[in-house]
């Protein structure tokens, strides 16, 4: 496993784009039916996949996981912030006490 933080962004984008590629050929998509499937061009594929792409759109991306199957990882990539003990005690003060009826 590479060690991201050590690496440029170059050399991460290689790294992903060579992991990319285990996933579409493990899934036996063409690079063609993958575009065909995300609209992501054959060309921009090609590129990520050889780590010739310096800026590949986030959107792009997002399609590329969706389309082996990976989408739920940007979960773990970057995680929903916990909730501060501060925020937590405010939360429950405003809750209902009681009922009351007129």
């Amino acid at each position: 496993m590479a060690r991201f933080k050590e690496l440029s962004a170059q050399l991460i984008i290689k790294e992903l784009g060579l992991r990319f590629k285990g996933y579409r050929v493990e899934m036996d998509l063409t690079q063609k039916e993958l575009s065909d499937k995300t609209g992501v061009s054959v060309q921009t594929i090609r590129r990520f996949e050889t780590g010739s792409a310096m800026s590949l759109g986030f959107a792009n991306f997002i399609e590329l996981l969706r389309a082996v199957g990976l989408i739920d990882n940007l979960d773990e990539t970057l995680p929903e912030l916990p909730i501060s003990a501060a925020v937590l005690a405010s939360l429950d003060s405003k809750k209902k006490q009681r009922v009351r009826h007129h």
